[in-house]
């Protein structure tokens, strides 16, 4: 039996708890036998103590002190008593001087006591002797070194003995004894031995049997389950473990059984993996080089485990293999909800509707041509294609290929933003060809200085005072973006102002990211500015070619922003103009207000031609621009014919906007004044023409600067007509041409 063996440690465990228990079961066994010999002993000490108190009391009370001396002699004679003495309180053996007998018969006079022979004197120098007198309670205490019981019991100083010995002490002496216990001691190491001998050969017994059960049923399968083991990792899968019993032993065999089967029928099926292997490596070639983007569905819509490398590169790493399709390309559930529903149903028709031609359903396919956002800063444009497997008459999987689309999508926006600007430059030289480049070297200057203010107060915009005047410009240049045409400026100029809007709306500063969208807009801004200077100043250096000079330049382009306003809205415009200006200044300074009275005629005033038909009036409708010189005064009319201001809408939204109290009974005066407001408007949506609520602000702060003031009348149904009635000073002049001009 080998030491590093199972078998030698379960004997070893077994021996080690046979002593163990052995050992503990003779220490508490003897430990127990001694106990209660020593409390016997103790028993029959104090019984003869007892005995001797009650026989010292009686011969005391007669005065016979050598009937005390005899009888405590005749004790110690007694087998097993070393020594039984009465001492006194000061530790000195009674009976050995006379000082006792003198003191009696000195304290009282009734008897006298002769003196009688005394015995031997000693000293008791026990520190018991202390506890005794002070507890007023017999010590015992056992004297192993001497195999000794010792006794101290206390001698009371009863009320008999008071007539002669006195009161001072309850206490007058000790009866001091001695027992020899090494009998007892011989008793206890004779029953210890043979206990030990019997539980030894008890344990010998159990140990030899524990030793041949384990050796039957754990040792030796263990051994054959070893012995099976190494045959099969030699690879001999034909062993088989044969065990009868129904253990835990039995079941680990059987378990090995399965194992050895599991490894036959793995070492047949690893030839064929290698075959599937060999294919498998020549398919993740192709995966791993093909340019497109390679996955199979389940009915489930689970992406499989094989895809291409491609794949993995186009979505940025992101995990494949078994994700949910919708979860992979649509991975936000609550803002792509729509964007998922339409795939699932896609992919429903796909597995599902069998009998539907697959060109038919690519025709619903919501991935072709698909701009996908990964992550916060990537954005990627995909065309993905679905083919079916079949397996039998059932669509099992769905191959899907992905091309990438990023890039040529990019080009084609690029070509397309450069016709655009191309196209929107034509229009631009066409303008200049037909009104002169002077008109859009003002607007280029005034807007350059717009933007310059802008991006000087980017660190200041919380004063909401500086916010209205900047909001104001950036609406006006907005305004003559549309006037002139430039469609690019108009949408920046329009993105500035919802970022503005924005902080006007919640009385702050805008916040970080809005600044920094602010800086690039402003950035865009300045470039477009540049190239509509550098077209105006190729004009001064190559001519410039028909002019239009003064109001009817301004009446043109006028013309020209109706006319597209109109379009956008689907409604049709006569725009008629009479008199004209030829004050530079005055032009300059009107054009602003002309752009937004001539834009809200169209946008606010004008019916579509449905409801002008229905109202009676021509499909077309008509706004008029008149320059007219009175007394030292130049007026300029805005009128159209549509449906008029709309007083109680306007009334509808002072009050949301706690303007007007809703039971105020201010008549249209009041509104009217309301409506050149800052920041109001009757619109309840913002769009690229109005609804911010400057326009008319900005008119009326235009007639303030001039010295003027502005009227308007309106009739439901009938249209409105806004005035401007403007002094003339320092040489300004207008004059009025022979006839009306009408577009």
């Amino acid at each position: 039996m080998k030491l590093n063996s199972i078998q030698f440690k379960i004997v070893t465990l077994i021996v080690a708890v046979l002593v163990a228990s052995t050992g503990v079961s003779i220490y508490f066994t003897v430990a127990n036998q001694r106990q209660n010999l020593l409390e016997a002993t103790e028993r029959t000490l104090g019984l003869n103590t007892d005995m001797l108190n009650r026989t010292i009391r009686s011969l005391m009370l007669s005065g016979e002190a050598p009937g005390v001396v005899r009888t405590m002699s005749s004790l110690a004679e007694i087998p097993g008593f070393r020594e039984i003495a009465i001492y006194r309180r000061d530790g000195k053996l009674a009976f050995s001087d006379y000082s006792t007998l003198d003191f009696v018969n000195n304290y009282q006079k009734k008897y006298r006591f002769e003196r009688t022979p005394r015995v031997e004197a000693r000293l008791l120098e026990e520190p018991g002797l202390a506890r005794v007198l002070a507890t007023n309670t017999p010590y015992r205490t056992e004297l192993p070194a001497t195999q000794e019981l010792q006794n101290l019991f206390p001698v009371l100083n009863y009320k008999e003995c008071r007539e002669c010995h006195g009161e001072t002490h309850f206490i007058r002496g000790v009866v001091h004894s001695k027992v020899s216990v090494a009998s007892l001691y011989e008793r206890i190491r004779a029953a210890r031995n043979i206990l030990s001998l019997s539980f030894l050969a008890i344990g010998a017994a159990i140990a030899v049997l524990l030793i041949l059960s384990v050796q039957r049923t754990i040792i030796a399968p263990v051994l054959s389950i070893a012995r099976t083991a190494r045959s099969v990792g030699r690879g001999d899968l034909e062993q088989r473990i044969r065990l009868s019993s129904r253990d835990e032993l039995g079941q680990l065999g059987q378990a090995l059984n399965d194992m050895i089967d599991g490894l036959r029928q793995r070492e047949r099926l690893e030839l064929r993996n290698q075959v599937v292997e060999a294919r498998n490596a020549e398919n993740r070639k192709y995966l791993d080089n093909i340019q497109e983007g390679l996955l199979l569905l389940d009915r489930g819509y689970t992406i499989g485990g094989e895809h291409s490398l491609f794949l993995q590169r186009l979505f940025g790493g992101r995990r494949i293999a078994g994700v949910n399709f919708l979860d992979f390309v649509f991975p936000d559930a609550a803002l792509q909800a729509e964007d998922r529903r339409e795939l699932e149903q896609f992919l429903g028709f796909l597995f599902e509707k069998t009998a539907s031609d697959m060109e038919l359903i690519q025709q619903i396919n919501p991935l072709r041509n698909r701009t996908l956002t990964l992550g916060a800063q990537r954005q990627i444009v995909v065309d993905a294609s679905f083919h079916r497997i079949y397996s039998g008459p059932r669509v099992e999987n769905a191959m899907v290929i992905f091309q990438d689309r990023t890039e040529l999508t990019q080009v084609q926006r690029e070509l397309e933003v450069q016709k655009e600007r191309g196209e929107e430059e034509l229009r631009q030289i066409a303008a200049i060809l037909q009104t002169g480049p002077q008109g859009y070297e003002d607007f280029v200057a005034q807007a350059q200085q717009a933007v310059g203010e802008l991006e000087g107060s980017l660190g200041t915009l919380g004063d909401a005072q500086l916010l209205r005047a900047l909001f104001r410009q950036m609406h006006s240049l907005k305004g003559g973006a549309r006037y002139l045409e430039l469609g690019r400026l108009e949408s920046l100029a329009h993105a500035v102002e919802d970022i503005l809007s924005r902080a006007r709306d919640q009385a702050s500063a805008p916040d970080s990211a809005s600044t920094a969208e602010l800086g690039r807009l402003i950035g865009s801004l300045r470039e477009e500015l540049q190239r509509v200077r550098g077209i105006t100043e190729r004009f001064h250096r190559f001519g410039t070619g028909k002019r239009t000079e003064g109001s009817q330049a301004l009446l043109e382009q006028l013309r020209g922003m109706a006319a597209q306003i109109a379009a956008e809205q689907g409604k049709q415009v006569r725009l008629a103009g009479e008199g004209l200006l030829a004050d530079a200044r005055l032009l300059s300074a009107l054009r602003d207000p002309l752009i937004h009275l001539v834009r809200n005629a169209v946008d606010h005033g004008l019916e579509d031609p449905l409801e002008r038909v229905a109202a009676g009036k021509p499909r077309e409708g008509t706004v008029s621009v008149r320059f007219v010189r009175g007394q030292g005064t130049l007026v300029v009319q805005v009128a159209d014919d549509g449906r008029g201001i709309d007083f109680a809408a306007v009334r509808r939204k002072a009050v949301q906007k706690g303007l007007v109290r809703p039971e105020s009974e201010g008549g249209e005066a009041e509104l009217l004044r309301i409506l050149f407001s800052p920041a109001f408007s009757s619109r309840e949506q913002v769009s690229a023409i109005s609804g911010r609520g400057v326009g008319l602000d900005i008119v009326a702060e235009a007639a303030r600067s001039l010295g003027g003031r502005i009227a308007v009348l309106s009739r439901a149904g009938r249209g409105a007509r806004f005035t401007l009635r403007i002094p003339l000073a320092g040489g300004a002049t207008a004059r009025v041409g022979s006839g009306p001009t009408a577009g």
